[in-house]
């Protein structure tokens, strides 16, 4: 009989400790339910455990007594019944401890009190910020902002030979940037300060700074003289028709652009104006690997290496370079990497 006076607290002290789990234990145990339909499953299920419980508890301890209580009265005539009747069980005069009725009450109570507090404290998912998208261009302003160590951009496009405003923003409370232009990679690598073209100093804040941009087809770099590693990116001037860069000139041109990546040129083919200076804007992106760009009068000139049939050729280089040469009158030509002729080559139309 005192084991199962000890059912109700037991129950009761089970869903005091449901109602102190953590949202995340919470979050665990909801399995492939979810949302309000977890929550409504569990409020049915609390609610119909406890109540079948209590009332299991109070039948059994009922019949208990009364069995007790008939095997030790003696035998008498049969009395007009006037039991009392609560939750369709015969209370009779045997009594029930009054705390048992509280249970009846109290234990339902907390399982909606678990189905709040898991609603109230179940963690709250908010959507990821989007990354910045790097800006269109070619700009006459634009912004960067520094945070995590990291600039949102990794590519500015200008506008040739014009004032351009970039606005910088850094995020990181407490941290200093600076935001410094440089000619190439190769100068910032080196700390060369004659190649040095524009200096926040190390900032806080926002920070503005103005340069003019030379003509189009060049290329600088820029980064942050304290975070080199993690924070740095390229500078393409161009002409405002040339777009965003990245794509072949229609052509013909005197400015093309090539960029080197996975030991592959993102062009195929150039179209440059004819008895022209062409001044060609290379990126080399594949980190620590030298290519070259060498211009041959003809594929058979590159593929027997006719020095004399060379047009131009930049040597091996890591990082961005700018190089010029002069064309001919009109015909085709063909360029190539010496390194990875393979993989690397394309034709040149002259026009």
């Amino acid at each position: 009989m005192k084991r199962l006076r000890l059912v109700p607290p037991v129950l009761l002290l089970a869903f005091l400790a449901a109602c102190g789990q953590t949202p995340e234990s919470t979050q665990k145990a909801r399995g492939v339910l979810s949302g309000g339909n977890f929550f409504l499953v569990m409020t049915i299920v609390l609610v119909v455990v406890a109540g079948a419980a209590v009332v299991g508890a109070l039948a059994f301890d009922r019949m208990v007594r009364s069995r007790r209580k008939l095997a030790a009265a003696p035998v008498v005539v049969p009395e007009e019944e006037t039991d009392e009747v609560v939750a369709g069980i015969t209370v009779g005069r045997a009594g029930v401890p009054r705390w048992l009725y509280a249970a009846y009450v109290i234990i339902p109570l907390f399982a909606i009190g678990y189905v709040f507090n898991s609603v109230s404290l179940a963690p709250k998912t908010t959507p990821k910020p989007q990354k910045s998208a790097a800006p269109a261009g070619p700009l006459t302003k634009a912004t960067v902002v520094a945070q995590g160590i990291k600039f949102d951009v990794k590519e500015l496009d200008l506008k040739a030979s014009s004032p351009v405003t970039i606005t910088v923003d850094n995020k990181d409370t407490g941290v200093p940037h600076t935001f410094t232009i440089w000619k190439s990679q190769a100068d910032a690598t080196a700390g060369t300060a004659s190649a040095k073209i524009e200096d926040t100093g190390p900032f806080q804040d926002t920070k503005t700074i103005n340069v003019s941009t030379p003509a189009a087809g060049t290329t600088w770099y820029f980064n942050c003289t304290i975070h080199p590693t993690s924070m740095f990116g390229t500078i393409k001037i161009e002409n405002a028709a040339a777009g965003g860069g990245g794509a072949a000139p229609s052509g013909p041109t005197t400015s093309p652009k090539v960029v080197a990546k996975n030991i592959k040129y993102d062009v195929k083919s150039l179209t440059l104006k004819a008895n022209s200076t062409i001044n060609v804007a290379l990126d080399n992106q594949d980190t620590g690997v030298p290519h070259t760009f060498t211009v041959w009068k003809s594929k058979a000139d590159a593929d027997n290496n006719t020095t004399a049939n060379q047009v131009a050729d930049t040597g091996p280089f890591t990082g961005t370079k700018n190089f010029s040469f002069k064309t001919g009158p009109p015909g085709t030509w063909y360029f190539n990497c010496t390194i990875h002729p393979t993989s690397m080559f394309g034709t040149i139309t002259v026009q």
